[in-house]
């Protein structure tokens, strides 16, 4: 007899943040600089630098966006408390904040979030055949050639593609490694990614 356990688990939260579509809409045409990606073909952003903790951030604030960072730190809260981390022990607070826009065939190379705890996206359109973003597994295997997969499951796939739509909200933590793969599809995939620091609290007391 044979018992597998599962010995280390990557979490990923999500919200429903569909009351937020709307404005989130709106965001694509409030003149907000965006740009093609000088790394991800098809890919637009707003993103210039992100915020490490020691560098400041240098992104075109979103307009009224202070209704949605309070959601966005409510769900990081939760989202912390739920997979165990002190929250009591922290400020929590939206360390950047900005707008993507891809169209077919674009996508969005393999990369992590350095310097935050958690990062995130609010899709706000995602036309049919685009709602996928791709997670990498923490557990690389580099030592030998890989096993040829009969069945993929949790324990030997080395990536899980998450299906996405308008609305949603998902959370994960900042070193995960992710990207959006390219796809055919009619209009534009437009969505709102952000980054979330905790601070310790009894930092404050000795400033």
């Amino acid at each position: 007899m044979m018992d597998i356990s599962m010995l280390y688990a990557m979490p990923i939260a999500r919200f429903d943040a569909s009351s937020f579509v709307e404005y989130g809409k709106s965001l694509f045409d409030a003149g907000i600089p965006i740009n093609a990606s000088t790394t991800s073909e098809g890919y637009k952003t707003s993103l210039t630098k992100i915020y490490t903790g020691s560098v400041p951030a240098d992104l075109p604030p979103l307009p009224n966006s202070e209704a949605l960072e309070k959601f966005i730190v409510q769900c990081g809260e939760e989202f912390a408390s739920a997979i165990g981390f002190a929250t009591e022990l922290y400020d929590i607070g939206v360390r950047n904040i900005w707008i993507n826009e891809m169209t077919q065939g674009g996508f969005n190379e393999l990369h992590s979030h350095y310097g935050s705890n958690f990062s995130g996206c609010l899709y706000v359109d995602i036309p049919e055949s685009s709602g996928f973003i791709s997670f990498q597994t923490l557990l690389g295997r580099h030592d030998i050639a890989p096993l040829q997969i009969k069945n993929f499951t949790v324990f030997n796939s080395m990536e899980a593609n998450v299906r996405v739509f308008a609305g949603d909200l998902y959370i994960w933590e900042s070193h995960v490694k992710h990207q959006v793969k390219p796809a055919t599809y009619e209009g534009k995939r437009r969505s709102i990614a952000f980054d979330i620091g905790l601070e310790f609290k009894e930092l404050k007391k000795w400033k």
